[in-house]
């Protein structure tokens, strides 16, 4: 038997959970492009205790909510101490229509590159196979090299992984957590509140602040167009590392994504200037001739300091952009 959920190739790919999110819902929620418009916008920074540098989409609350999918949670301890039968779990949930993520050991998967260590993270299932020469489940993340991509493993890879005992402590995700579409929701794509998103990036505004009462952070972070100095400061100071790459990476899906958002605000009459599209593709370019240029200097063991001036030049060239289109909005109203 074969059972394969829904999934296209998701247009941002910095972390598991935009890609997965993204990859399930596109083109199989009607709301889905309006959501996805609403969202991404604000961009957050901060170093955590192992000294590594992230850039990251902020969204507080992907992960214990989102509007277009429902959601159910069962903690690993539990599961294992209910003596449920993993596979048969899995298998019965993906049939009748959910996704999983699951908690596991890289360790024990051979689609990961990197085997050689003990390493708990979050793994998402989308279908299985039991008509294949092994019993497979299909599965997402980024594999091989950094990058997002869909492969497979075993049924008894998956029991291995899940079951391990994780050498890390506190780690972040540890359950099992089913996803399905939320068919009858609605959301709708408010430009009042969009404006509002857009200025408190303009302005780096604090926005978790805002979601403090449910919410609170360990480190101290950074928002809006004040991660661009941060972003120099770390470029001035660090040695290059995959977490650098990664932090670039973001900075590009996010212009990318808001390259998509002018062409959608223009097709909804929000906006009527045309040449708001070039002024944001040319954002987006120099975002990836950063992102490519730094990946280059990695693998030649190049600092990556030679990119201050073209952060410099991204930053005054979005502040440029972003004022342009909240004026094309104003007018256009």
């Amino acid at each position: 038997m074969d059972k394969i959920l829904h999934m296209e190739t998701p247009i941002i790919t910095s972390y598991p959970r935009n890609a997965n999110f993204i990859a399930m819902l596109s083109g199989h929620h009607p709301y889905f492009e309006d959501w996805l418009m609403m969202n991404h916008i604000q961009l957050a920074s901060t170093i955590d205790e192992k000294q590594n540098f992230w850039i990251y989409f902020y969204e507080p609350l992907s992960r214990q909510y989102h509007p277009l999918l429902n959601k159910q949670e069962l903690q690993k301890e539990t599961f294992v101490h209910l003596k449920i039968d993993l596979i048969n779990f899995l298998t019965t949930s993906l049939n009748k229509g959910f996704y999983v993520y699951l908690s596991v050991d890289t360790y024990y998967i051979s689609a990961y590159s990197d085997q050689t260590k003990h390493y708990a993270h979050d793994l998402f299932i989308y279908g299985y196979s039991t008509t294949t020469t092994e019993n497979i489940f299909y599965i997402a993340d980024f594999f091989e090299n950094g990058k997002y991509n869909f492969s497979s493993a075993s049924f008894k890879e998956i029991e291995n992984a899940f079951y391990s005992q994780y050498p890390e402590k506190n780690v972040e995700f540890d359950s099992i957590q089913l996803l399905s579409l939320n068919s009858s929701k609605k959301y709708i794509f408010d430009v009042p509140y969009f404006e509002k998103l857009i200025l408190e990036y303009l302005h780096s505004n604090k926005t978790f602040d805002t979601y403090r009462l449910i919410d609170s952070y360990t480190f101290d972070h950074t928002f809006g167009m004040n991660v661009y100095d941060v972003l120099t400061e770390q470029l001035l100071t660090r040695t290059p590392n995959q977490s650098m790459i990664k932090a670039l990476h973001v900075v590009s899906d996010h212009k990318k994504l808001m390259l998509n958002r002018i062409k959608y605000l223009y097709e909804n009459k929000i906006i009527n200037d045309e040449k708001l599209y070039n002024m944001f593709e040319k954002v987006y370019h120099l975002s990836l001739v950063m992102r490519n240029s730094s990946l280059k200097s990695l693998i030649s063991g190049l600092d990556l300091s030679s990119q201050i001036k073209n952060v410099q030049e991204l930053k005054e060239q979005e502040t440029n952009a972003l004022c342009n289109l909240l004026a094309n909005i104003k007018s256009n109203k």
